[in-house]
């Protein structure tokens, strides 16, 4: 008898994987359900572009409120 920490899947012969996280929604949610991957990300792109829009702001560039808006959408 062989044990696996984590069941094995097979779907049409093809062997489905397992993997740490899966975005639903816009949101990362992992496998014990923290949000951890989620805020990081977050926090990364929150981070990018602040400092990009601080940039630009400081050379009097000011960029669309669409651009933005889009931008801030991903």
């Amino acid at each position: 008898m062989v044990y696996y920490d984590t069941p094995r899947l097979h779907m049409g012969g093809v062997d489905i994987v397992f993997s740490n996280d899966i975005k639903l929604l816009g949101v990362v949610i992992d496998r014990k359900l923290t949000f951890h991957t989620h805020v990081t990300n977050v926090r990364k792109r929150a981070i990018f572009t602040t400092s990009w829009r601080k940039r630009l702001g400081s050379a009097g560039v000011y960029p669309p409120a669409s651009f933005t808006e889009q931008w801030l959408s991903l």
